[in-house]
Formats: structure tokens, sequence, C-alpha cells
């Protein structure tokens, strides 16, 4: 292919494909991309490799690596890497090609609204948005490594929105729980997503009828209401500033989704559950216009016969897409499209976005194939996505647990490099630039 490594531009995004064949034997293969700073160095920490999976003597197997050129790239080579167990294999490399875009987003012009099935910012132009949750808040304020700088490697990716994991014991008084530091740490979260003109969402992702109930209930509660009340009226004049009411309501019938009736918590005491209206009314009565978020039905996995919600407006519809848990076995990650099928018909009318995805294993080929599909998908119908999640505790010494930072790259002079799951997000915010 010539030159064994052309010029990098630090902070660009660049999407490496490649086609391999074994002579005769298979391999254990992938495609990487490896780094070199002006002296030709390799910069280690932040090479970036692919799935891996075999080739074969049949045909050519396909191969994709993505990743963000480091602050030190001088120069990126796209190689193919094989783990070869005997002498004397032949491999033979075909159609290798390399394409760079600009990562960092434009910033978000608010206040957005709904028109349509669309979301518009300040302009009247049409949002997409495309980015990452950001796990850990709904049990403790100050998850691991959760700061200015986390939220900033977030943007260097180029995310246009960060969707906060929010719970209400923490913010109420009344429960062990209670933290009183805890506003004050959502504070931060605000000011530190929407000052770099991303749309931060605050999520309620548990509820808690009782303090021995503080998990994802069925439904709200009665504490959800004046937690609502309570963020709307310290945010709602933040333009950039969304609410999702209620993150994933489970094991109720549509109209319970929308009006509330008595459940059992995850404790097994019976609550008088809070509907979607209500938690929608409850934003409203603060004066606050900004976007909501309604998590659909079935643990926000089917459209609820009793949606939209009437004589709501600048509300989204929020949908989650996972193939390994609900209702099927981890065995493949190609089950997107009938997970989302389900939503095409109301997305005709109504905003959708997909504002939860993922694949539990973040190096596995499989977790490419599914993270790559949701995208595609949702792109297809105007969607917005958020995937799950960037960095469960923090750290990223495994591929597991949905990462999608590779295991090591968070390090001391890392980058924060995409996991093979991260790989196609990453090309897909290249669409917000």
């Amino acid at each position: 292919t010539g030159a064994g490594s052309v010029a990098a531009r630090p902070g660009a995004v660049y999407a490496g494909r490649l086609q391999l064949r074994a002579a005769s034997t298979a391999a254990t293969a992938r495609a990487q991309l490896r780094w070199y700073d002006a002296t030709g160095t390799e910069i280690a920490v932040d090479r970036v490799s692919g799935y891996a999976i075999a080739d074969g003597a049949a045909g050519w197997t396909s191969y994709a690596v993505s990743g963000l050129a480091p602050a030190r790239a001088a120069s990126v080579a796209l190689a193919a890497d094989l783990t070869v167990t005997t002498p004397g294999q032949t491999h033979d490399v075909a159609r290798p090609s390399l394409t760079v875009a600009t990562a960092a987003a434009g910033a978000v012009r608010g206040p957005l609204r709904t028109v349509g099935n669309k979301v518009v910012d300040a302009d009247g132009q049409v949002v997409v948005l495309r980015g990452f949750n950001r796990s850990g808040q709904y049990d403790q304020a100050r998850p691991a490594n959760l700061t200015s700088d986390d939220v900033g490697r977030i943007a260097s990716w180029g995310a246009n929105v960060v969707r906060v994991t929010l719970g209400e014991a923490l913010w109420l008084p009344g429960c062990p729980q209670y933290d009183a530091s805890y506003a004050a740490a959502v504070d931060d979260d605000v000011r530190w997503i929407t000052s770099r003109g991303m749309v931060a969402v605050l999520d309620l992702q548990y509820s808690a009828p009782t303090c021995d109930s503080a998990a994802l209930n069925p439904l709200a509660d009665a504490g959800s209401l004046t937690f609502w009340q309570q963020v709307a009226a310290r945010y709602k004049s933040n333009p950039l500033v969304a609410f999702d009411v209620y993150n994933e309501p489970n094991h109720v019938t549509a109209e319970q989704w929308r009006d509330g009736g008595t459940v059992q918590s995850v404790a097994g005491r019976s609550y008088r559950g809070v509907g979607m209206k209500a938690l929608y009314d409850a934003v409203r009565s603060t004066g606050a216009q900004n976007l909501v978020l309604v998590g659909t039905l079935d643990y926000a996995a089917a459209w609820p016969s009793t949606g939209p919600l009437a004589g709501a407006s600048n509300v989204v519809y929020a949908v989650h897409a996972y193939n390994c848990d609900r209702p099927s076995a981890c065995t493949n990650g190609t089950g997107s499209a009938y997970l989302l099928d389900r939503f095409a018909a109301a997305g005709t009318t109504v905003p959708i976005m997909v504002s939860e995805f993922g694949w539990p294993t973040g190096g596995a080929p499989q977790a490419y194939a599914f993270d790559d599909g949701v995208i595609a998908y949702a792109e297809a119908q105007g969607w917005g996505w958020a995937a799950w999640d960037w960095s469960r505790d923090g750290r990223c010494d495994a591929d597991t647990w949905f990462s999608v930072i590779a295991p090591g790259t968070c390090g001391a002079g890392g980058t924060q490099e995409p996991a093979v799951a991260g790989q196609p997000i990453l090309v897909g915010l290249t669409r917000n630039r």
C-alpha cells in the first residue's frame, strides 16, 4: 500500500477497513490503528484494535477499526494483526482504506423544541442528539472519575448530548441514602456538559417509593413528583437541559404507564405508582418549557397503546435497545432491527430517541455489529441516540459491562480510545460536526 504510515491530525477520527484471506490455514485476525509521534516512536498506550475473528481460505473476511488521533500523533498506520500458531502461513491483504473525519461537535443552540417528529434548535434547524449515558450517579453523588475532564473527553469524541442517571433517594431528604451534597454534584454535571455546548439530559433512573426500594421500580412514586418539581425549577433556565422523567417503566399496563396505579416495588411493597402524564405535569408546573423525554413501556422496549401523552408538548419518547438480557440470549449482534421496528410507526408523528443501547462485553465482535446496527437504524429514521455507557466506574481496565473505552487507554497519557463496542459510536458521532 505504499508508505508504512500517513500523516495524522490530532483529535481527528480515523476509520480503517481491510480484507484478509488465508492461503490455507485460518488465523484469528483484527485490524489495528497504530499512532506514531514526530520521532517515529509508536504511542503504544493508544494502539486501537478492532474486533477479532478468524479469516479463512474460502473467501475474503472484512475487518474494521476506528480511533481518535492522540495529541502527540504525527502519523498513523493501518495494520493487519494476526495470531499465528504455526510458521510458514500466508495471509493475503486486500482493499485497505483509511478515512478521516473531524471529531468535535459544534455547540447545540438551545432552547430545543419539537416540531412534528423532529427536535429543532433556537434557529429552527433540526438537531439530532447523539452521545452517551454517564452512569453511576443513581446511587452515589460523585461516581469514580466523573469530573470536568471526563466530560471533556466525551466532548472530544464528538458527542452533543450526555444523559446523567439520577436517583431520587439521594436528592430528597428522608431516607438514609440522602446526600446533602447531591444537588451540588448535579450542578457540576450540568455546568460541565452545557458549558461545552452539549445537552444535559437529567434522567430519573431510580425511584424510591420506600427507603429500602431505591432501584429500577415499575413506576415512579409520589416522591418523584417532588423530585421533578425541584429539579425542573432548579434547571429550567438552562436552555441545554432536558428532563427524562422516568427511565424504564416495567411490569405495568399501558394505562398504568400513562396514569399510574398500584404496583409492587422491588422490595415487595405495594405503592401508588405515578404515571408519565403526572411526571410531565410536575415538570411543566414549574414553568419549565425544556425538552422532556418519556421512557416507553416494558423497560422502554415497547410502544404503549396509550401513547403519545395527550396535551403534551416538547416531548421525545425514549427507547432502549438491548439484545442480551430481554428478550433473547446474548448470541449475536444482529438483533437491532426487531427491537426498533416496533417504534417505526410512532416515529412518523412523534420524536423518538434511542436513549440507551449497548452490548455487555465491550470487546466482543457482536458488540461492534450490534452498536453499528442500532446507530444505522436510528440514523435512517432521523432518531437521536445515546450509548450505554461512557464509563460505568470511571476506569477502562476491562472489556466488560458495556464499556465503550478500550482497556488501558485512559491511563496516564492515554487518549481514551474506543473499545470494539465504541468504534461504530465514534464514527457515528462524526455526523455531529
